[in-house]
């Protein structure tokens, strides 16, 4: 099989994959889980004496264990799209091996990928992303005279944004990862936490806690040390311990054995989640409309067009480049 041959039946699996796909699904999910928590009483009203019969304790589990997995939900959710787009970026830039290169999935390959992406850099966003790269403080005057009125300002602000959003999800993914490790990968995750007791005792100070609908504190159990965790995620978490009687003289030597549960406490604002996982889903439409384009049968023509991302997700940017033999 020739190279040709290859990008022309890898072009065709790339349609039939695309076509295939709906992208919005991840920001679908969390826009509903928010209209959930916003409207938990009216949404369960008909099904929480079900749910609340399996509970022996006087806890409100509709307001407490459902809204904090609603949470841990909408945090994996936005995690995924985040994700998604990265896996795109990493995979997706030879069209001729796409099947073979994005259609395997390697979590700890990726996790680096998005760690080490250089979102401060202007030229390496443009590389990432397929955009061609132009330096302001080296444009020979041809080029200058090339670019439309204003077109120049245009590119730039359209490769900011770009570099405004992954910056963004870069920070979001390393905040919220090891909630969403533990909450995909098991039983990892504290959906009744300490506000039970507040729940049981204090309902006075349990309704200004869920004053506020759209916040919340995932709660999400480890095992290994502190350091460990401090280790993995460079920074040293909010814990909390449970100290019984029968773990207290034993708590040292229980950590160093690293067979102490502890947890971690991590602020969430779904406004935020869905704010994520809007830009995740704005760039993955800009990534794919490119890929689209590179895969086109265009040899005829002078112009390459690239796509540009744009605050309203529901547009975007066309800028058309001269081709030349770079």
């Amino acid at each position: 099989m020739t190279r040709e041959e290859r990008f022309k039946a890898s072009r065709e699996q790339i349609e039939t994959y695309y076509y295939s796909q709906y992208f919005e699904w991840r920001l679908v999910a969390v826009k509903s889980i928010r209209k959930i928590l916003l409207e938990l009483d009216q949404f369960y009203k008909d099904d929480i004496k079900e749910y609340e019969k399996y509970y022996k304790d006087d806890v409100d589990v509709l307001h407490l264990q459902i809204r904090n997995g609603w949470f841990f939900e909408a945090v994996s959710q936005a995690e995924q799209a985040i994700e998604d787009l990265f896996s795109v970026l990493m995979n997706l830039r030879d069209i001729s091996f796409f099947v073979k290169d994005e259609l395997f999935y390697n979590a700890g390959k990726l996790k680096d990928y998005i760690r080490e992406f250089d979102a401060d850099s202007f030229e390496e966003v443009c590389k990432q992303f397929d955009y061609p790269y132009f330096d302001e403080n080296h444009l020979t005057e041809k080029e200058r005279l090339d670019w439309c009125e204003n077109g120049y300002d245009i590119y730039k602000e359209a490769v900011e944004l770009t570099q405004k959003y992954v910056k963004e999800l870069k920070e979001f993914h390393h905040k919220y990862y090891e909630d969403y490790c533990q909450y995909k990968h098991g039983l990892s995750v504290g959906l009744v936490p300490m506000q039970a007791v507040l729940m049981k005792n204090d309902m006075k100070r349990a309704k200004e806690i869920m004053s506020n609908p759209s916040e919340n504190a995932l709660y999400t159990f480890h095992n290994g040390t502190i350091g460990d965790y401090e280790r993995r995620t460079g920074k040293l978490p909010g814990i909390v311990l449970n100290i019984k009687p029968q773990m207290q003289k034993h708590i040292t030597e229980l950590h160093n054995e690293k067979n102490l549960l502890f947890s971690t406490i991590n602020t969430v604002d779904i406004n935020e989640v869905v704010k994520v996982t809007e830009h995740a889903s704005n760039l993955i439409r800009i990534v794919w409309s490119n890929i689209l384009k590179r895969a086109e049968d265009n040899e005829g023509s002078a112009t390459l067009e690239v796509c540009f991302p744009v605050e309203n997700k529901e547009e975007m940017c066309v800028i058309g480049f001269p081709k030349n033999e770079n």
